[in-house]
């Protein structure tokens, strides 16, 4: 079977990659400073390693937020609907990977949280 290329993405420990529990940015949101927006796993900042997104965790995230949140594997069968052009960089990990493709949508409705 042919090798296919890894993608990882944040997501809260207590969370679903299915169900829009992706870590896609964070900053202020209303009163709050540090709150997480989370969306779909289009939506979602996507890592090419999980020691990649363990650091974003550990350098980028607040610090109440870290240990709620923890790197998980997305598989091509996951992103096939939610992003053919992924999956195919996903069975084709031999060509060049966008780098658009591994950052957060914009514009997009996010459910933000603290």
């Amino acid at each position: 079977m042919k090798e296919y290329r890894k993608i990882f993405v944040i997501c809260r420990k207590d969370g679903d990659i299915e169900h829009s529990d992706n870590y896609c940015k964070h900053g202020p949101m209303g009163e709050m400073e540090d709150a997480i927006g989370y969306g779909t796993l289009l939506d979602a900042r996507k890592f090419l390693t999980s020691g990649d997104a363990q650091t974003y965790i550990d350098r980028e995230l607040p610090a109440w937020a870290r240990p709620l949140h923890h790197p998980v594997e997305v598989f091509p069968w996951d992103m096939l609907f939610a992003s053919p052009a992924l999956t195919w960089f996903m069975f084709h990990a031999d060509a060049e990977l966008p780098q658009h493709l591994l950052e957060p949508s914009s514009g997009r409705l996010l459910i933000w949280r603290r």
